[in-house]
């Protein structure tokens, strides 16, 4: 059964032909990787640290926070996180404070938990 998808449709499982689901693995993530070459090594820096930052204080984190803990500017911050939430694909500002939502955690509650092998726990987005 190795490298085999089935495709289940009420009781029935259909095999998908392994040139199908390739072809469609492939081109998943020949878009992904388009999609994410907006992101600059700043991009990245702001969203690695809030993903970070979420389980370990479990509060929104503020654009003066970061931009403080990054030693970057206000505007920049702002700048980038709106980039960011554009597509509610990284992060998204739920609430006033700041970044309540950092794929995969969030600090808002959902049905979903996280916890991290340092203990920490967090909701999962």
């Amino acid at each position: 059964m190795k490298d085999k998808i089935y495709l289940g449709v009420g009781h029935y499982f259909i095999p998908i032909p392994s040139f199908i689901w390739r072809r469609l693995v492939a081109k998943t993530a020949s878009d992904a990787e388009r999609n994410l070459k907006f992101m600059s090594a700043d991009h990245h820096e702001v969203r690695d640290f809030v993903v970070t930052q979420i389980p370990e204080v479990n509060e929104p984190i503020s654009v003066a926070t970061i931009a403080e803990s990054l030693d970057m500017r206000v505007e920049d911050v702002k700048h980038i996180i709106n980039e960011l939430e554009k597509g509610m694909t990284f992060l998204y500002r739920s609430r006033p404070e700041g970044v309540t939502w950092a794929y995969p955690v969030t600090v808002d509650s959902t049905p979903h938990r996280v916890t991290f092998d340092s203990g920490e726990q967090t909701f999962a987005a």
